[in-house]
């Protein structure tokens, strides 16, 4: 068995705590190794080195000779993540996260040291501890990291998922990978045209981060005084006629950040919502970047007011005074996003500064950051 920790404090204190009691009452030899200790309990060795350790905890793996294996071999081994790359330890058969690593490459590469290649063992466990209910609800670990899981799988080969069990028999495919076979299998395509991929840009924002970097430094604190509740009005170019319909993109801040309803939104505590004009959501806020690509495609290169369309959106709107209209699509996103239907309270985010909360998440409790309307 080997159990992982973060801490080198933490591999300590249950070294110390269980050592002991597992050797007398269960005939089980202990060992521990953080990046500068290696301890063993009772292994008659010259010297407990890191690799010393490692090798009679795994000693076939690690091809330890007959007469240095006949010193013993130990059973459970409490190590940090300095094992957790490059490590064959594929002897073991049960690998313990004692604690959740907040990087689920990280969890990855501890399960690796085991699942590997030449490992003789017919079945092996991976058991992970998460912290009790009142900490996760304070530090939201669980859901952060399964959330980044699962989007690593999905970018990845579809097998990444370790934090989610599956029968022994049963790929953990994802069902766009096993749709792209079926067509490979029936039809003769151009790889390039094939729907239903998903890469890793699909869920990564470093690009639009990339350009909010780049236009912050060359506008140093336009961004940062600018009040909320800007609007943009631009016009929908030909070639995206066909995918794109009038409608609002909203961007929108919930005034409470400390009640994170925890539904997969990578923006938190911001919500990038698309609302087409006949009332449907188009860019739900758990997949903003479809929106946020819309906003692109539409405002890149834009630097000045198109003062045609202002105003014919201010001819709409009687220049700002009627936004019964916005406030329709508003009362859409919000609703989208909180699944609750509620029509008061609405007209209050078009006002100035924010409105106060109430003990359910409603129309009053998210503030207009700014929108972007499509004609």
């Amino acid at each position: 068995m080997l159990v992982f920790s973060a801490f080198a404090d933490t591999v300590n204190y249950l070294y110390d705590q269980l050592a002991e009691p597992l050797a007398n009452e269960l005939g089980l030899e202990c060992a521990m190794v953080t990046g500068d200790v290696a301890r063993t309990h009772s292994l008659k060795v010259k010297r407990t080195t890191f690799d010393t350790a490692l090798a009679h905890f795994s000693p076939v793996s690690k091809e330890l000779s007959d007469a240095r294996r006949r010193l013993g071999e130990i059973d459970i081994l409490f190590a940090t993540d300095c094992i957790s790359e490059g490590q064959n330890l594929q002897d073991c058969d049960c690998l313990v996260n004692y604690d959740i690593h907040w990087n689920p490459v990280r969890i990855i590469q501890r399960f690796g040291r085991i699942d590997r290649l030449g490992s003789t063992n017919t079945t092996i466990q991976l058991v992970n501890f998460w912290p009790d209910i009142e900490l996760d609800e304070y530090i939201q670990l669980e859901g952060r990291v399964k959330g980044r899981m699962a989007l690593l799988d999905a970018s990845a080969t579809g097998e990444e998922n370790v934090l989610e069990g599956k029968r022994n028999d049963e790929m953990n495919d994802l069902k766009y990978r096993r749709q792209q076979l079926q067509a490979l299998q029936e039809e003769v395509l151009n790889l390039e045209d094939m729907s239903g991929g998903i890469s890793i840009t699909d869920f990564a924002f470093d690009d639009f981060r990339a350009e909010l970097k780049r236009y912050v430094q060359n506008h140093p604190g336009l961004l940062e005084n600018s009040p909320c509740g800007l609007c943009a009005v631009t016009p929908i170019p030909p070639e995206l006629a066909d995918d794109v319909e009038p409608g609002i993109v909203f961007c929108l801040k919930q005034n409470d950040e400390s009640r994170d309803p925890k539904d997969t939104n990578p923006t938190f505590p911001y919500y990038v919502i698309y609302v087409t004009e006949n009332d449907s959501v188009m860019s739900p806020h758990t997949q903003p970047k479809a929106a946020l690509d819309i906003m692109r495609a539409t405002c890149d290169g834009e630097a000045q007011p198109l003062h045609d369309l202002c105003k014919r959106f201010n001819r709409k709107t009687k220049d700002g005074t009627d936004m019964a209209h916005a406030n329709a699509l508003l009362q859409t996103a919000v609703s989208d996003i909180t699944g609750v239907q509620e029509a008061k309270g609405i007209e209050q985010l078009f006002s100035v500064g924010e409105v106060g909360g109430g003990a359910v998440l409603g129309f009053d409790d998210y503030s207009i950051v700014s929108f972007v309307v499509l004609m």
